[in-house]
């Protein structure tokens, strides 16, 4: 999960040093947040769906740990993709 988690925030800042690049919004911090969010929101969102969805997947498996885990698993990764969208960008700008 702290890979994951990795991952996000290393997207949203990538999204963040490019959004200095473009000359419209480069000195208005919330308008550079806003694209950077956008940006790594949609691209986190499908990286995270397709893992939390391999997860979910392992829930019809006849073991009732590997089903337990795969479920827990899926819960864990939604749940670190909205803790990294809510907490990161207002880190970001502080």
């Amino acid at each position: 999960m702290l890979g994951i988690a990795a991952d996000d925030i290393f997207v949203f800042i990538d999204g963040w040093r490019q959004s200095a690049t473009n000359k419209l919004i480069c000195n208005d911090e919330r308008k550079r947040l806003a694209y950077a969010f956008k940006r790594s929101a949609r691209a986190t969102l499908t990286t995270s769906s397709t893992t939390g969805g391999a997860f979910a997947a392992t829930a019809f498996n006849p073991l009732m740990p590997m089903s337990s885990f795969g479920i827990y698993a899926s819960i864990l990764i939604l749940v670190v993709y909205l803790v990294t969208l809510v907490m990161f960008p207002p880190l970001m700008i502080f």
